[in-house]
């Protein structure tokens, strides 16, 4: 994956790029018309987080083991109030771990549709495909503040463990 900056391209700019494997010009950005070249969405990076290895007990407490690993800021929201919070990952051979620390003034579960409650939830790509659109092996687990779990695509929530709790300004929440 090209990773560098281009001077004067930004995210949201579209290129304009032509390819020509049998040609000596084989990729030229300059003055192509439409319809004798392809475009190019440039989209931001994606964000990378480390995992440090360390086993966790998921039990809605913080444990000493989190301290070692990388702080995650977690300031995007879909919808609600705005919460933000910070998150951290582990792994060990058996696990991807999760800690999720939320803030939030108002907790609700009030919605029928568990994404519509204040929840944190996680993507998984089991294949590392990296795709632009949901697969088979791509699973999505969401716990909401009270600790009910849901998953997409009718999947067992037995596929993950978590364990919540309250704090001053919002909650935590555990995954494994």
């Amino acid at each position: 994956m090209y990773t560098e900056k281009i001077a004067g391209i930004k995210a949201g700019d579209t290129v304009r790029f032509d390819i020509s494997l049998n040609g000596e010009n084989w990729n030229s950005l300059d003055k192509l018309s439409e319809s004798a070249s392809g475009k190019l969405l440039i989209a931001e990076i994606p964000a990378i987080a480390e995992a440090v290895q360390g086993t966790p007990k998921i039990d809605g407490e913080i444990d000493d083991i989190w301290k070692t690993a990388k702080t995650i800021q977690m300031d995007n929201y879909s919808m609600g109030n705005g919460a933000t919070g910070t998150a951290k990952i582990l792994w060990d051979k058996k696990n991807i771990y999760v800690l999720a620390e939320v803030k939030d003034p108002v907790l609700s579960k009030a919605s029928n549709n568990s994404y519509e409650q204040d929840t944190v939830e996680i993507f998984l790509d089991e294949n590392n495909h990296k795709s632009t659109a949901y697969e088979a092996d791509d699973i999505q687990v969401r716990t909401n503040f009270g600790n009910e779990k849901t998953v997409t695509d009718g999947l067992s929530t037995d596929r993950f463990t978590s364990a919540t709790a309250k704090t001053t300004d919002g909650y935590l929440i555990e995954f494994a």
